[in-house]
């Protein structure tokens, strides 16, 4: 795309001429591909992969066939040739191609460009036998048209063929460039350049938080649902896609015409999974342990894993209990007074948990997730607690049913015994973890439904009433991480429906490719957005936000560690030059090697 000055000094140079000629491909048109060779390679794919050869006349239907599908045009040079038209200037357009003229007329009147309204002529390699390159297709157009080559300007992108050439014979040349075409790049860096060229021509000029979730979270969620359907569709047992994530990888399977019967959304919570099997443990201790503490949780979140909101209200000790922050279940084991206050309590706890367990239970029977048949799980990850909490359940209820994790991606090995394979990386692949977690929050919360997570499980008559917990995020960043999640959503549409998605690997590397930079290398459009982001979860974490609130070293480390956007959070607090990345893999560094 050219800028607005540029386009005046095109216009401007043309003013003059009688004729103004100017090439097809790469000047008022561009591709979904960056190499032409890629349009062979579509056309072999919708042929099932047979050997297409743009000489070879037979061939060259199939590849009209897979140009259509691909070609947007470029609004900015097209606004000139149309300014042009009306100025009276006769307008060619020119083309060194295996496509015949009117399959090229065709294809142009296909995006809205008609021969008689926006040109007057179309001069094609394939139909005169020579080319722009060799410079005959220009003594053509000179002898056709019965203008001269210094009342001629040509337009074109191509520096030997619309540059250098016409200029040879006399003919005013502007070389509009675009995108350097290198094949020494390699061939995954063209897979990137060419799901980039796809992603610029299909995005909308829409607000910021659309270009962000088309652009960096669409194709992870694209890659991650392809995924999911060749594993899912290998198996015929049922498939629980576990909230709050579950639902728009079940959005982005149905929209790829992927969705199944055997796939089933599924309305559960650590929070709500914990309370309903608390009272099978023997003892406060066992209980509190079975809470899994692996992030900082103030006493009241503690309170609300428990069961026993109520006890706040009408027990004082909590007065002075309010407000304190444990980072691990020994933590709150060994602290005396919460231990003493949670086994007051002890009554109120199992007598909760049993309601819960058996309103759960009819909740389960009602998805079909009470049989002992195998199941797939599906959820973002990333150690595989909910899949152990289940797993808990199933032991209480002595079933032999076993439970196949799909993860976006396995941190660790924890919980070994649990069969579970992620889509990023499987325990491995350190650096691939630790790029991610930079912003796993972030992630969460993009793909995360907004409905809120589910709080507890209730009998109301014959059926089970899910209760959920409010949303993380206020009414207008509602609308925020919507749009975010509208642009995911339709980036995984377009490419589904595109053919460059059979020369296009979603793998972990392609699919994360943007994501990675985005996350790790945040710019200050991003940061002036997200700091702005009120993040609240009444469900299980402390509430954080971006930015140094105090001086107090303690608020930061639990502000940093809570934060949902790590190196976004440390370039907001120690300014945009802060090298957040560096930091952060030191950071890592040193807590895997504790």
């Amino acid at each position: 795309m050219a800028d607005s000055r540029t386009i005046e000094i095109i216009y401007n140079k043309c003013k003059y001429a009688k004729a103004i000629s100017f090439d097809v491909f790469g000047t008022l048109i561009t591709r979904d591909v960056v190499d032409p060779d890629d349009v062979i390679r579509i056309a072999e794919s919708m042929k099932n992969g047979q050997e297409i050869a743009a000489e070879r006349k037979k061939d060259i239907k199939t590849l009209y066939e897979a140009e259509i599908t691909i070609v947007h045009p470029i609004d900015d040079i097209l606004s000139v040739m149309r300014r042009l038209k009306q100025d009276g200037k006769e307008i060619i357009l020119t083309s060194d191609m295996y496509l015949t003229g009117q399959m090229i007329e065709d294809l142009l009147a296909n995006i809205g460009v008609i021969k008689g309204v926006d040109y007057d002529w179309l001069f094609v390699s394939s139909d005169y036998g020579c080319t722009k390159k060799d410079g005959g297709l220009y003594k053509k157009i000179q002898q056709k048209i019965n203008v001269g080559f210094g009342d001629i300007v040509h337009i074109g992108d191509a520096i030997r063929s619309d540059y250098l050439r016409p200029r040879m014979l006399g003919i005013k040349a502007i070389w509009v460039k675009q995108e350097k075409n290198n094949r020494a790049l390699g061939h995954r860096n063209n897979e990137v350049r060419n799901l980039n060229r796809f992603i610029e021509n299909h995005l909308p000029d829409e607000n910021y938080e659309y270009r962000v979730g088309y652009k960096y979270f669409g194709p992870l969620l694209y890659g991650f649902a392809n995924w999911l359907n060749d594993r899912i569709s290998e198996n015929k047992e049922s498939a629980y896609f576990l909230s709050r994530e579950g639902y728009i990888f079940l959005n982005a399977l149905e929209i790829m015409g992927m969705k199944q019967e055997n796939m089933k959304y599924m309305l559960i919570s650590r929070r709500s999974i914990i309370g309903s099997l608390l009272w099978t443990y023997d003892n406060v201790e066992g209980m509190i342990k079975s809470l899994r503490i692996d992030r900082k949780i103030d006493f009241e979140k503690v309170m609300a894993l428990l069961n026993i909101q109520e006890c706040l209200k009408n027990d004082e000790a909590s007065l002075d209990l309010s407000g304190r922050v444990y980072a691990t279940s020994s933590e709150i084991i060994h602290d005396e007074e919460t231990y003493a206050f949670i086994s007051r309590h002890i009554v109120e706890i199992i007598e909760n948990s049993k309601s819960q367990y058996d309103a759960m239970e009819k909740y389960f029977e009602s998805i079909g997730f009470d049989t002992q048949d195998d199941c797939i799980m599906v959820d973002i990850g990333w150690v595989g607690t909910m899949q152990r909490y289940l797993n808990d359940y199933i032991k209480i209820r002595k079933n032999s049913k076993r439970i196949k994790g799909l993860y976006l991606g396995v941190h660790s090995n924890n919980y070994r015994e649990d069969s579970k394979e992620g889509y990023l990386f499987n325990g491995d692949s350190v650096k691939k973890q630790r790029d991610i977690f930079t912003f796993v929050g972030l992630l969460e919360s993009v793909f995360s439904e907004q409905e809120g997570s589910v709080k507890r499980y209730r009998i109301k008559g014959d059926t089970c009433e899910v209760e959920r917990c409010g949303y993380e995020y206020g009414e207008n960043d509602a609308k925020k991480i919507k749009m975010i999640q509208q642009g995911m959503l339709d980036f995984v549409r377009d490419m589904h429906n595109s053919a460059v998605k059979h020369i296009l690997v979603f793998d972990q590397y392609l699919s994360t490719y943007n994501l990675l930079k985005f996350g790790n290398s945040p710019s200050k459009e991003d940061l002036d957005f997200f700091r702005k982001l009120e993040f609240s979860d009444e469900s299980y974490s402390l509430n954080s936000g971006f930015g140094l609130k105090t001086l107090s070293v303690r608020d930061f480390k639990n502000n940093f560690m809570n934060s949902i956007w790590k190196t976004a959070y440390l370039k907001c607090t120690f300014g945009s030059w802060f090298p957040a990345k560096t930091f952060y893999d030191c950071l890592y560094g040193l807590k895997k090697n504790t």
